[in-house]
């Protein structure tokens, strides 16, 4: 799923709503500054010029970056939908995916083969390995070749069939 990305703006009106929440929900006054001299201590919702003021406060948020409440909860909706495997479900706290973890893990073992693997293994492999970049290139078009459609598959690292081998 592709959803707007919250930006720097966004999240800092997420934030500025949370503290107004925060504020209002422990009872306290939403003054325009931090400062208690800047109005009551205590909110009281049955009070029209405090109810006035939340709603200030809350345009204010609200101006502060336009649409943002859908950038911000949206977006960490589509990160936490397991069927995007982006955060682990079974974490307690914000870990990334098993998937991702063995993701990076596999393309840290590739950086390493492509630093210590000589070149006579690679082309052995089917790939004309150069050690830069475009050895990924090179790769993926190995592991397109017919004869390594078997070892894509199976997880095996045999080679491509050569003359003679059993498939």
């Amino acid at each position: 799923m592709k959803v707007a990305r919250a930006d720097a703006k966004d999240l800092d009106a997420g934030m500025m709503l949370l503290g107004l929440l925060d504020t209002v929900s422990s009872g306290y006054y939403p003054s325009d500054t931090d400062d208690e001299d800047d109005g009551p201590l205590r909110f009281d919702s049955e009070d029209p010029t405090h109810l006035a003021q939340l709603w200030k406060r809350l345009n204010a948020c609200f101006d502060a970056a336009p649409g943002f409440q859908g950038r911000v909860i949206f977006g960490a909706a589509t990160l936490m939908d397991p069927r995007n495997k982006v955060i682990d479900p079974e974490a307690d706290c914000l870990e990334l995916h098993p998937a991702l973890k063995a993701a990076q893990q596999d393309a840290e073992r590739l950086e390493w083969l492509m630093r210590n693997v000589s070149a006579a293994e690679w082309e052995r492999l089917g790939v004309t390995h150069d050690g830069g970049k475009d050895g990924r290139t090179r790769i993926d078009a190995a592991m397109a070749m017919p004869a390594n459609a078997g070892a894509n598959s199976a997880g095996a690292c045999a080679g491509p069939a050569t003359e003679g081998s059993e498939s």
